[in-house]
């Protein structure tokens, strides 16, 4: 495992989207300096940098992005970045390899290619003939499998569980929301980790982002952090200081996500959720699906709790009690239910 001075700037990038929730949308350039790193991405994406049918398939998403913003916007994309030979190219263009026009760009294509190819995994995903508990028992294979891989690496985690919402708590989630009634539930397959120390937060979330899900899936806005200080350790944390200026925003720009009102005062936690990349078998995979989508990807919703062991205790005690947050929720629910959210504001003592 790399120890935290010995992390990169795309590094830095990557564990500052999870902590504050942010979007690659908003990204204004990458920061891959060799076509391995690239390759690597693209694994924890699912996708195969060796076959030539998911070379064919990443430009063919290439090909899409480039002509929906000739389309949409007229813009005149230099040939470089329209036309890569392979998609590495495009990835290393939007790191600065070809000059600042190629790279701004890149990176607007690569933005469009992350929208399509959400759109062709949810297509796929819609035509399979599988429950969503399959793909939650995918899902969780998969994350196991890391754990099980970090463990060998004797990685400082003392516990690490999944649990999955039961359908009466799925009714809890949603009556809770001020959105609409269909809105996601995040959480429905949910993972916690418990490390040592605070310290090993840090250090055992980069090793997700090299081994469990690229950065760029974190789901944008469902992040929530009061456990790491991450201007704190950019400061103090050696071999940082030469990427601070490059960072994609200013240290003073920080957002730690909405918090659980439900949860006490004192809860600490670093939770957020991604869209868990699924490479679904050819064998799961119909004549007739082969035939209307070369997608072979899909994405599953999971949050991901990373919590050190002291204040996983603490978050037990007192008004943190998880009996206790049970009851507030329920109380909120059952105003809501009886009042109604707005009646409720008009009337705080209904």
């Amino acid at each position: 495992m790399k120890r935290l001075d010995q992390l990169e700037l795309q590094d830095i990038e990557a564990l500052r989207l999870v902590l504050l929730g942010t979007s690659v949308i908003d990204w204004q350039r990458l920061a891959f300096t060799e076509r391995q790193q690239v390759n690597q991405f693209l694994r924890l994406c699912q996708f195969d940098p060796d076959s030539p049918a998911d070379k064919a398939w990443m430009l063919k998403i290439v090909d899409d992005a480039v002509k929906y913003l000739n389309d949409t916007f007229r813009y005149r994309i230099p040939n470089a970045v329209a036309q890569p030979a392979e998609v590495q190219d495009l990835f290393l263009l939007a790191a600065g390899s070809g000059g600042r026009l190629h790279q701004k760009m890149a990176c607007i294509v690569l933005k469009i290619c992350h929208v399509i190819h959400h759109i062709e995994g949810r297509d796929l995903l819609h035509r399979l003939p599988l429950a969503e508990e399959d793909f939650g028992t995918m899902a969780e294979q998969r994350v196991r499998t890391v754990f099980e891989r970090l463990g060998q690496l004797g990685a400082p985690i003392r516990e690490a569980y999944s649990s999955a919402k039961t359908r009466a708590s799925v009714i809890s989630k949603l009556l809770q929301k001020a959105e609409t009634l269909a809105a996601e539930v995040y959480d429905r397959t949910r993972f916690r980790i418990v490390v040592e120390e605070r310290a090993n937060v840090l250090p055992v979330l980069q090793e997700f982002t090299q081994q469990l899900f690229p950065f760029h899936l974190v789901v944008p806005g469902q992040s929530h952090n009061s456990l790491i200080d991450f201007r704190a350790i950019c400061e103090s944390t050696p071999g940082w200081a030469p990427h601070l200026g490059k960072l994609q925003f200013g240290l003073d720009f920080a957002h730690t996500g909405e918090r659980n009102t439900f949860s006490g005062s004192n809860y600490q936690m670093l939770k957020f959720v991604v869209d868990l990349p699924l490479r679904i078998p050819d064998a799961l995979i119909s004549p007739e699906i082969q035939a209307a989508t070369h997608a072979r990807i899909v994405h599953c919703l999971v949050e991901i709790q990373i919590v050190d062991a002291a204040t996983a205790a603490q978050n037990e005690r007192g008004e943190n009690d998880h009996a206790r947050y049970k009851r507030r929720q329920k109380l909120h629910i059952l105003r809501r239910l009886s009042h109604g959210l707005a009646n409720r504001k008009q009337n705080p003592n209904s």
